[in-house]
């Protein structure tokens, strides 16, 4: 179908929020027009509205997320959204029925281990402060399973802003506290896992990752997780051994918690990390929150009838798509 297909009434809806930033952003590295925005929705909702074996809604604004990350390709659009619908058959258990008033699910928000900053970078990124530290590397089975929901929760939750969306997210890695445990909780099936879900699933543009007093135990976990990563992913690993004056410049001092910055320090800060913590388990239990991220992740919602998913053509015609790099 041309992009001049009719107008959806979701698209009607839709109402752009970029900043004036951002959308420059869009314009130049995701390929967006404005101009033609909606009508790229209209093309991608009419494909998967012709596809069998997709059970799903086609909101303006999920369908526009994966157009953002893909950069505006129909084809490669297409293999990460039905990759998404995909991962809700193959790997349930971390990607479905996500309830953030789960007392599991709580328990880890409230361990601290993953804690998004307030604001963002010089360059518009949301900053994720992930402290392995906090992490309990006693879980096992469902529970392990539902400390990964949180993860995903966290990440759906915050890709509902188009800004964050466009700029992409920034990962500060804290090793301090880091043990053999740690280093040995996930199995190779899970870093496979994970990495299906993120580098071919998930709309979520990682932009950089930097590591914070590594050790030998998060060397050790690094060197397990690179086998499974992109050259590109590869590329954007920062180390910073044990100085955090080179992480300040990264996150700016304003925006971390006052367990980071030194006992001399007197500007600006984002509280105290508990203050973050309890900040976050309120946002995440919000009912608007509640209800769109288990409406995302319902199976009964998003899925795919792997029965009728058709096989592929060999013969089918792609020149008028683009297969780019995508972050």
């Amino acid at each position: 179908m041309s992009m001049s297909a009719p107008m959806s009434s979701k698209d009607e809806e839709y109402v752009c929020t970029l900043s004036a930033a951002s959308l420059e952003k869009a314009q130049k590295e995701l390929s967006e027009d404005a101009k033609n925005r909606l009508g790229a929705v209209q093309t991608l909702r009419s494909w998967i509205e012709q596809q069998p074996h997709m059970i799903c809604p086609t909101e303006t604004e999920l369908l526009l997320r994966y157009l953002r990350y893909c950069k505006f390709s129909q084809l490669v659009a297409r293999e990460r959204f039905g990759k998404w619908l995909e991962s809700m058959v193959k790997y349930p258990e971390w990607v479905c029925n996500i309830d953030t008033c789960d007392k599991k699910i709580i328990k880890t928000l409230k361990s601290g281990c993953i804690i998004p900053l307030p604001g963002t970078d010089k360059d518009g990124c949301k900053i994720l402060l992930i402290d392995y530290g906090a992490m309990d590397p006693s879980l096992k089975g469902k529970d392990k399973d539902d400390s990964m929901k949180a993860f995903l929760a966290i990440f759906h939750h915050l890709c509902r802003d188009e800004n964050i969306l466009v700029n992409g997210f920034v990962e500060v890695n804290d090793m301090t506290g880091m043990t053999f445990k740690h280093q040995t909780m996930w199995s190779l099936d899970d870093m496979k896992k994970s990495m299906q879900i993120f580098l071919h699933a998930f709309p979520a543009r990682m932009k950089n990752f930097h590591y914070y007093n590594m050790g030998a135990f998060g060397e050790g976990m690094l060197n397990m997780f690179m086998p499974f990563m992109p050259k590109k992913w590869k590329d954007r690993i920062i180390l910073h051994g044990d100085n955090m004056e080179s992480v300040y410049k990264v996150t700016g001092m304003e925006r971390l918690p006052e367990e980071y910055l030194p006992d001399d320090y007197t500007g600006n800060n984002a509280g105290t990390k508990q203050q973050l913590i309890d900040s976050l388990v309120s946002e995440m239990q919000q009912p608007e929150v509640r209800a769109y991220i288990k409406h995302i992740t319902n199976p009964r919602v998003y899925s795919m009838d792997m029965k009728k998913k058709p096989k592929p053509q060999e013969d089918e015609p792609q020149a008028s798509f683009r297969k780019l790099n995508v972050d």
